[in-house]
């Protein structure tokens, strides 16, 4: 499931929460990424694998539309949500709406451009 970038460079930060927080909230894919980046947090070469995935999906898909550090830095915080949010279901974030999220969070993942 390719990341929604292309539209323009001003709308991906809701975009990209918005694919983020549907594929980790829908229960056909939530729990079972769950599971993984739970066994990841515990497992070595499972972690190594994890970020290996998160780099190609992820930071690569941004750097070849944005220079390496601004993706580096979109990528940090769009993980940092996902820790927040689905591992350490940590509040505020647990309780917000995606809409809520969206709104929050985009403009501080604007600034990461």
């Amino acid at each position: 499931m390719p990341l929604p970038l292309k539209s323009s460079e001003g709308k991906w930060p809701a975009g990209i929460l918005q694919f983020v927080l549907d594929v980790w909230d829908i229960p056909e894919t939530g729990p079972s990424l769950r599971r993984i980046l739970l066994a990841a947090l515990s497992d070595t070469v499972q972690c190594r694998s994890l970020a290996e995935f998160v780099e190609r999906e992820l930071v690569e898909e941004l750097a070849s539309r944005l220079e390496s550090l601004r993706a580096t830095r979109r990528a940090t915080a769009i993980m940092r949500m996902i820790l927040s949010r689905y591992v350490l279901v940590a509040s505020p974030l647990r309780d917000l709406s995606q809409r809520e999220i969206i709104t929050t969070l985009g403009p501080l993942l604007h600034t990461a451009l």
